[in-house]
């Protein structure tokens, strides 16, 4: 989010820059200040910590109570196995750190849960040589899903579609490489029905041959442009691990956006059912299609909002505080330009005296007239400070 509000403060910067030909809008000399006060980053880090402290205060997330008497001595085995399962499977505390951090900066975090199903073969080595055995992994899982990685009609108020208002579908972006992607279709558990070996084909072509926007957008952020090739089309940057291609100099960063979607659609004449789908969105390939096994357990997504909004979204600090911070910022601005303007002076200079237009004023320097210096240089304070200012910047900080 800091870098979010920088990137929105730098084009609202270049909105108060004029032309050479025209004066400036807003700012009345050169070097204003454009400081950004972190007003919402505080208060987000204080709220995130006591959300978290709060939950992970105690070793074990989940008190088992039993509710008769024949429960009693399985209620105690039955907690430290959950604490178990906490610590080495599902890793709550990593997950919530993640999911709160988001609920409370945007308002609105997704939880996802499911079963992970794997069976292998992997190698295994032995006094007589190397021998292939096969694997088993099935363990449950709880994972955070990134907000800008969920989609659902913008009607929608719920996720599942038999809920008031729900979503008759909802998406969730998926990347993985062309390793991975190969690995899941030649397997045969849990990804049943296999996945089109054509589609696969066609899908890793064009990713070999392409950047995808996840990537064009990081390195147009993240990395600095020191040239163009062909006409200008793209753009060569500076670091090794840029992710284009190799042809550029930088390593080759293959990465594959697939959606899952899982909707409620007609699969026969006047029947509905739940279906996953696999989609790759530029290629239009449907890897796989398959029958939700449990519909009515509902999707496997959750949410929770930090305060309840209109719509399915939630109202976090970055919307509460958004008005708050950009006042607060703009008054800091014009106190420290103020302060600047308080404490500096302007020379008035003789005609014909010893002191060029545009010379600049620095400490220790000495000018030497052939007259009296009191007649032929004046100072003056290009303003005065208003108290004012600090007034109303101490109201924003309080409100």
């Amino acid at each position: 989010y800091r870098s979010g509000l920088e990137t929105r403060w730098r084009k609202r910067l270049e909105m108060y820059r004029a032309p050479a030909d025209q004066p400036l809008k807003r700012f009345p000399f050169e070097g204003a200040s454009n400081y950004v006060l972190p007003m919402i980053a505080t208060d987000v880090d204080q709220m995130f910590a006591r959300l978290i402290q709060t939950i992970h205060a105690a070793d074990n997330i989940w008190a088992i109570s039993p509710l008769n008497e024949t429960w009693v001595h399985a209620a105690k085995p039955m907690q430290d196995f959950l604490q178990l399962l906490d610590h080495r499977i599902l890793k709550m505390y990593n997950v919530n750190k993640r999911a709160v951090l988001e609920m409370v900066k945007l308002g609105t975090a997704i939880y996802k849960t499911g079963w992970h199903y794997e069976s292998r073969t992997v190698g295994n080595y032995r006094s007589e040589g190397p021998a292939r055995i096969t694997m088993t992994r099935s363990i449950p899982t709880v994972d955070h899903v990134r907000l800008v990685d969920f989609l659902l009609p913008s009607h929608a108020l719920a996720i599942n579609p038999d809920e008031q208002a729900g979503a008759e579908w909802v998406g969730e972006r998926l990347r993985m490489t062309p390793a991975r992607l190969r690995s899941l279709a030649k397997a045969s558990e849990p990804y049943l029905p296999n996945f089109g070996l054509a589609a696969v084909d066609a899908i890793i072509d064009f990713t070999e041959n392409d950047v995808s926007l996840h990537r064009q957008a990081i390195r147009k952020m993240d990395y600095t442009q020191t040239g163009s090739v062909s006409s200008g089309q793209n753009s060569v940057f500076d670091k090794a691990n840029d992710p284009v291609g190799a042809s550029q100099g930088g390593n080759v960063v293959q990465e594959i956006e697939l959606w899952e979607i899982h909707a409620r659609v007609e699969t026969r004449d006047r029947q509905y059912d739940d279906v996953v789908l696999w989609y790759h969105r530029p290629t239009r390939e449907f890897l796989r299609d398959i029958y939700h096994h449990y519909p009515f357990a509902g999707r496997p997504y959750d949410v929770v909002r930090y305060f309840p909004g209109d719509g399915f979204y939630g109202i976090g600090m970055c919307e509460q505080l958004e008005m708050l911070q950009a006042a607060a910022s703009d008054t800091f601005n014009f106190m420290n330009d103020n302060m600047l303007l308080g404490n500096s002076i302007g020379i008035v200079a003789k005609a014909g005296s010893n002191i060029a237009p545009g010379e600049p004023i620095y400490p220790g320097m000495v000018k030497i007239t052939d007259g009296n210096p009191k007649d032929e240089f004046m100072s003056f304070k290009l303003g005065d400070i208003n108290p004012g200012i600090q007034n109303v910047l101490a109201y924003l900080q309080n409100l």
